[in-house]
């Protein structure tokens, strides 16, 4: 069916060149009698036939090749929603191995810092709260008022100021805790003078300063 359709497509390719070559020579015209318009006609006519022919035997494409290619394509667009869904799986999890460990370190060692910060801070707020505790015990005394933090150890401020000395010596810039309570040892010495000479403004700035500081 094939070649006899390739055939009547050359003919029908021949009958429409001899039409119009009848046009102008009349010679190529089947006939006796020679005339443009019959040799025209003829061809055209034969063309015509040529035309059905060509279209009664062109091959047609089985319903099973149909079927086969719409099963082709759809596998072919399944294995491409899986290929797509493979690549984003393989992405998540290069970007799982690819996460720095100098990322997890810094992670860790910030976590560690924040530990010892607020470890260190409320052991400091402990102690700056005992002394001030002491330190209300004593203020008021004789002693006190007239030594201060002399007199040896008749003078129950002298062996407080030891050791909050010792405390004020531990504040050091890299002591992890709250600023404002590294600040508080030394603002006990000065919350003593104050009490030991009476000034009144002293007293009440400092106070303020060391109690706002035992809130953070």
């Amino acid at each position: 069916m094939e070649t006899l359709a390739i055939i009547f497509s050359l003919l029908l390719f021949l009958c429409l060149i001899l039409a119009l070559v009848s046009i102008f020579t009349p010679k190529v015209a089947p006939f006796k009698e020679k005339a443009r318009g019959k040799g025209f006609l003829f061809w055209l006519g034969a063309g015509i036939v040529c035309s059905f022919v060509v279209a009664a035997t062109a091959p047609e494409l089985p319903q099973e090749q149909e079927g086969e290619s719409a099963t082709a394509t759809e596998a072919t667009s399944q294995n491409l929603v899986t290929d797509d869904g493979m690549e984003a799986r393989i992405a998540a999890a290069g970007r799982a191995i690819a996460i720095d460990p100098d990322e997890k370190e810094d992670e860790a060692d910030t976590a560690k810092q924040r530990a010892e910060y607020e470890q260190n801070t409320e052991w400091l707020r402990g102690e700056v709260s005992s002394l001030l505790a002491e330190l209300d015990g004593f203020r008021n005394t004789q002693i006190f008022r007239e030594c201060i933090y002399g007199c040896g150890a008749d003078n129950p401020a002298n062996e407080w100021n030891l050791r909050r000395k010792a405390l004020q010596e531990q504040m050091t810039p890299q002591f992890n805790a709250a600023i404002e309570l590294k600040a508080a040892p030394g603002e006990l010495w000065q919350l003593g003078m104050a009490y030991g000479r009476g000034n009144d403004a002293d007293i009440k700035w400092f106070r303020n300063s060391i109690e706002e500081a035992l809130t953070q």
